[in-house]
């Protein structure tokens, strides 16, 4: 009589199983920010969201292909909505941008309307109260896939698991080599992303996420930032309140996109978020001024206070007309 095993023993060596826990362990993984927030709507019921204009384009096109009503608010000079106009059955979306918007102004909002919150730049940011709650993994660390909603039950059985087959080469490329080598890696994976199915969380990433050492990264972000604030506070026009942990140092000045500019040619990759609010008919000039200016400088767990010392002579060259 034969028999054999059902789990495979023996063979080659797959990628280490690591130890330890991930940050949101009280929530569901998805493989994306855009697709936790469709399995949100799916699973609570609500045919119409209402997005800030001033946000990827690609969000709103990932959920009006999976048939929710979209409809766009502008926002403020502190980063709320403005005007809003919402039915009962409607859900709101409010971005936590740069993590500055205050837990009084969120339950403000989660007391009139149906609410969830895009922590997409605020991943170690939660509440007292309960407002359903999303984080992206790829925005903090070095993962191919991932996103975790809070305020959220289902039947995982439902969703099939993602993998992140062909994701990696952007990654271990840019960890054995330089960034700007792997770039159209990158890209393509990027890009890939607008037609992503709704699935869960890859368990290499969930894997990969059990291992970092969440307090050190808290550590290095938050020094980061207050060290560049010290320096370029007085020439910053956002007032920048950062709530807990950063996720970059906005910088406000007239000609930020030029420095943008700058700061890439000399190797300092800042990225330009939102470029699409520039086309948009429903933009405010608030919003292109903040889409085209503001400079997202890195302060993440990569670097240290020599890193930042480095960007500040670039930025002050700038500032002070040496280029």
């Amino acid at each position: 009589m034969s028999s054999f095993t059902r789990k495979e023993i023996g063979g080659y060596f797959e990628f280490e199983k690591l130890t330890g826990e991930g940050y949101h362990k009280k929530s569901v993984g998805f493989n994306l920010a855009r697709t936790a927030l469709v399995a949100y709507c799916r699973e609570m019921g609500y045919n119409t969201i209402h997005l800030p204009v001033f946000l990827c384009g690609s969000v709103k096109r990932f959920l009006e292909l999976h048939c929710i009503t979209v409809s766009l608010y502008n926002i403020g000079t502190d980063f709320l909505p403005i005007d809003l106009v919402i039915d009962d059955d409607d859900l709101l979306m409010i971005v936590n941008y740069f993590n500055f918007i205050s837990d009084a102004d969120i339950a403000s909002y989660n007391e009139k309307y149906n609410v969830i919150v895009d922590n997409t730049q605020a991943y170690f940011r939660d509440f007292d109260f309960a407002v359903p709650s999303i984080y992206n993994c790829r925005k903090y660390f070095g993962v191919p896939d991932g996103a975790y909603i809070s305020e959220l039950e289902i039947d995982e059985s439902k969703y099939g698991r993602d993998t992140s087959m062909g994701r990696f080469d952007h990654l271990i490329g840019r960890f054995s080599s330089k960034a700007s080598e792997y770039y159209r890696e990158f890209k393509t994976v990027d890009e890939s992303f607008e037609n992503s199915k709704v699935m869960l969380i890859s368990k290499i990433t969930e894997n990969i996420l059990s291992a970092v050492d969440y307090d050190s990264v808290k550590k290095s972000r938050v020094e980061n930032y207050k060290y560049l604030d010290s320096k370029l506070s007085e020439y910053n026009l956002i007032q920048n309140d950062v709530k807990g942990v950063p996720f970059c140092y906005p910088f406000l000045i007239k000609n930020g996109c030029e420095l943008r500019k700058y700061l890439i040619s000399r190797n300092v990759y800042v990225p330009c978020y939102w470029p699409d609010v520039l086309e948009f008919d429903s933009s405010s000039d608030l919003e292109k001024n903040f889409a085209q200016n503001i400079v997202h400088i890195p302060i993440d767990q990569r670097y240290e206070i020599n890193d930042m010392d480095a960007i500040l002579q670039i930025v002050f060259d700038f500032l002070e007309g040496v280029v």
